[in-house]
């Protein structure tokens, strides 16, 4: 069993997350996180669902799910969050601009996560 301090834990998180931030942009955050969702059954998935659904339909968002993230789903919330802006809100907008058919995934993820109601407790 491997057993690692706090500080090589940060270290280990503070190099993903720069990784993340320097290889991203939104569009490929909007992509991960909706294949996160699409993937998995889980709370972060969940989370991945909600914020894409909201920033596409203009409705609130409940930002205690970010603390679902593990630290990369995080940054990809993040840049997703930070490249939300007032002209250019949908995300289905910017995966069709890396060539992903962003209405065809926002429409599966509607479809999967809309109505789903999360076990107390989380899964």
């Amino acid at each position: 069993m491997v057993i690692m301090t706090i500080k090589e834990i940060i270290s280990r998180e503070e190099k993903q997350r720069d990784d993340v931030m320097e290889n991203s942009d939104r569009a490929y955050s909007a992509f991960a996180l909706s294949r996160l969702a699409m993937e998995h059954d889980c709370d972060s998935s969940h989370a991945a669902a909600r914020l894409l659904i909201a920033m596409e339909r203009g409705e609130a968002f409940d930002f205690r799910l970010l603390l679902k993230f593990d630290s990369e789903n995080r940054v990809h919330a993040d840049l997703v969050i930070m490249g939300y802006c007032a002209h250019d809100l949908w995300p289905s907008r910017w995966l069709d601009g890396i060539g992903e058919d962003g209405s065809t995934i926002v429409k599966q993820l509607m479809d999967k996560w809309l109505n789903v109601e999360v076990p107390e407790g989380g899964w």
